[in-house]
């Protein structure tokens, strides 16, 4: 396991095999999947097992994923926040999913914001994308928080997603800063 990073509430670190149940408690949600795909939610635990085994190879070849998201106070994984390439690269897409029990939390916030940071500081991004389902305020609202600007020229804002850019490292919500265990 490596830590990735930390904030005052949160540790994004690398999966293990052994997140298995708390991975396919996220991923196993009809809700959580509900504005990703409905019909992408895991079935049973071998699909969860090759989706994490997947995850965990997608670090070692990219250098980065979607982290596992421990709660400290618990040392629980409650979500998973992080970065893919955006319809094959080279832009990162920030993703983020959280375990219905931890919904309106603040986390997804806290996690993207510093997961923001990471990409412009650490990963020398010069841009960051997501796109959301347009009927998912939650999300739209994380986004916005941390400086994410809607793109309405964007392809995708013709389908059932909006498209969201953020290219300031400086944005205006306060990032937190990067822990002893990135820098």
């Amino acid at each position: 396991m490596a830590i990735i990073l930390e904030t005052e509430r949160l540790i994004l670190r690398t999966w293990m095999l052994n997140d298995l149940r708390d991975f396919f408690e996220i991923y196993g949600d009809k809700e959580v999947w509900r504005f990703v795909d409905p019909k992408g939610v895991f079935k049973d635990e071998n699909v969860a097992r090759r989706a994490l085994q997947k995850g965990i190879r997608y670090q070692v070849e990219h250098g980065f994923c979607h982290w596992a998201v421990v709660e400290k106070s618990r040392g629980r994984v409650i979500g998973a926040c992080g970065f893919n390439l955006f319809e094959g690269g080279p832009q990162l897409e920030l993703v983020y999913h959280f375990a219905r029990l931890f919904w309106g939390r603040g986390y997804a916030t806290e996690a993207a914001s510093a997961c923001l940071r990471y990409a412009f500081e650490r990963l020398e991004a010069s841009m960051v994308v997501a796109s959301i389902d347009k009927q998912n305020t939650a999300s739209r609202r994380v986004l916005e928080k941390i400086g994410f600007v809607r793109d309405e020229s964007s392809h995708l804002n013709k389908t059932d997603e909006d498209f969201y850019i953020n290219v300031r490292p400086d944005t205006e919500f306060p990032l937190p800063e990067l822990s002893r265990a990135d820098q």
